[in-house]
């Protein structure tokens, strides 16, 4: 047997040792009854890295992607397009944006570039019926359209556009994240939750019932997950730089609460309480970081050594809980401004 350093009352086999069989975390199911699914701890369409075949079955995986992870990746759409996270196809997903340009206004899509990949057509009519039309996008594409538009329409004359004193062109990406609403809170649980459960398996017992009841239903009779505000925080510790990903657990024998800060790219925090009835024999945390463009884990140590970092609970929910608004509103301000830092080091 090997005693994990960062666990000391946990247990992990060695090859050769026999096996625990496998048990879901989320509705105790066996593998005689549903198999185990490769199931990731961030997103992978988020750019998760790490996952394992030991905690959730294929059910309660596909609930989750389907109720909990799907929701959110429209919301991230613009951050996954910025930074050039590919999906399991190998694409990178494009953004709503609408483009500004001599007067006109039209939606259009952008690719992981900002630049807009297709060709517009914005079709104008004067007092006299006259009709025109005007083609922008990516040159190639454009003089291609102009060749199909001029086979179908002979009449068409084309002319260039004297841009002379003319404003470029501007185009402005469309997003809105709910940062207080279920769906990101329920991922952020399910993110603490499923790597405690890789770490230190099982997480049977009826003190982990609340969260899983949040994550799989978003039903809670208390709060088990909300916005982090707490800048001594935000700018201390765990000021994780983006577009990581990471997740803290941290327990502590003095403390009932075992918990966990969940970050999305770095810029949006998430205290959550797995359970309010944990007996830790001794102060541990850990900290996953993952780089979601470079596909990369990382494991450091949080202060120089594990057991280092404690949280006074009440006080990190303390914000949320009383004040959801305005916790939004402060959260919002901090990760707009991370972000614009992040953009201008060109992060």
């Amino acid at each position: 047997m090997l005693k994990s350093k960062l666990f000391p009352d946990s247990v992990y086999l060695l090859p050769g040792d026999i096996q625990m069989p496998f048990t879901c975390i989320y509705c105790s199911c066996s593998e005689s009854e549903q198999r185990p699914s490769d199931a990731h701890i961030f997103p992978y369409a988020l750019g998760g890295v790490l996952s394992t075949t030991e905690t959730v079955c294929l059910k309660c995986n596909q609930h989750i992607n389907q109720y909990v992870e799907n929701p959110i990746l429209r919301s991230f759409a613009f951050f996954r397009s910025v930074w050039g996270i590919r999906g399991r196809f190998r694409d990178v997903v494009r953004v709503r944006a609408k483009l500004s340009f001599a007067g006109m206004t039209k939606d259009v899509w952008l690719d992981e570039h900002g630049e807009i990949d297709s060709v517009i057509i914005h079709k104008t009519e004067d007092e006299g019926g006259k009709i025109s039309y005007s083609l922008f996008g990516p040159p190639e594409k454009v003089e291609a359209k102009k060749l199909e538009m001029s086979t179908q329409n002979p009449s068409i004359r084309w002319i260039d556009r004297d841009l002379h004193g003319i404003a470029p062109p501007e185009s402005v990406a469309e997003f809105s994240i709910d940062l207080g609403g279920l769906p990101l809170r329920r991922l952020a649980s399910k993110v603490a939750f499923e790597r405690f459960a890789q770490l230190r398996f099982p997480v049977l017992s009826a003190d982990f019932n609340e969260i899983r009841r949040f994550i799989l239903h978003g039903d809670t009779d208390g709060k088990c997950c909300g916005i982090l505000i707490d800048e001594r925080l935000l700018f201390g510790s765990f000021n994780f730089q983006p577009p990581s990903h990471a997740v803290v657990l941290i327990a502590h024998p003095k403390d009932t609460v075992l918990g966990a800060v969940v970050s999305f790219f770095g810029l949006f925090y998430y205290w959550v309480v797995l359970s309010k009835n944990y007996r830790a024999l001794a102060a541990f945390d850990d900290l996953l970081i993952e780089d979601p463009q470079k596909r990369e884990s990382d494991r450091p140590l949080l202060r120089g050594q594990t057991g280092k970092v404690r949280l006074s609970w009440p006080q990190v929910m303390e914000a949320y809980c009383n004040n959801p608004a305005d916790t939004v509103t402060a959260a919002s301000r901090y990760a707009t401004r991370k972000f614009k830092e992040a953009i201008n080091t060109g992060t």
